[in-house]
């Protein structure tokens, strides 16, 4: 699988991270992407995912043990890659309210992505592509934004990119 963006396929890790790593939390996903899951996987939803707000669920764990992966990651592989959540598509790229004001940040902890380039124009030019995904996270984005979502994230240091509003806006200057 090549990934989101270019930099996905220097990985070293071969996804090992966003997919296995204990420092992340596992998805958000939308009702629509859970529902399409439970429709390619067939499985119930609450057999992969959890529900956690009014409109969204949180991904589970391979057998719920919280110091596994995720669920649909088997033999080095994701079992569900071409119909992944936009939280997957989107990482190590993350939508965070700052101070009342939703940002575009990226963890920069080598453990959370080893692919992340060092250079921030290459970041910044990454960062530009993830439009399409702000926009069908949009009417979700103070749910996403609940802390229950976040709660290993919470600890790892990132870097702030720009508001949404520039990337809605497209006003990336």
């Amino acid at each position: 699988k090549r990934g989101t963006y270019p930099f996905c396929n220097t990985c070293v890790g071969k996804f090992d991270c966003c997919c296995n790593c204990n420092e992340i939390d596992m998805p958000i996903l939308l009702p629509n992407e859970a529902e399409n899951i439970s429709r390619i996987s067939r499985l119930g939803v609450d057999e992969f995912a959890k529900k956690l707000t009014n409109n969204l669920y949180q991904m589970k764990r391979d057998n719920n043990d919280p110091n596994k992966g995720c669920i649909f990651f088997k033999n080095n592989s994701c079992t569900i890659y071409e119909n992944r959540p936009i939280d997957c598509r989107l990482f190590p790229f993350d939508f965070k309210e700052i101070k009342g004001e939703y940002w575009l940040i990226y963890y920069d902890n080598i453990k959370v992505c080893k692919a992340l380039p060092k250079d921030k124009k290459e970041i910044d030019s990454c960062a530009h592509n993830i439009r399409p995904l702000l926009d069908m996270v949009l009417p979700y984005m103070s749910e996403c934004s609940d802390p229950i979502f976040c709660q290993r994230l919470q600890k790892q240091s990132y870097i702030k990119l720009f508001p949404i509003d520039k990337i809605r806006d497209d006003n990336f200057n």
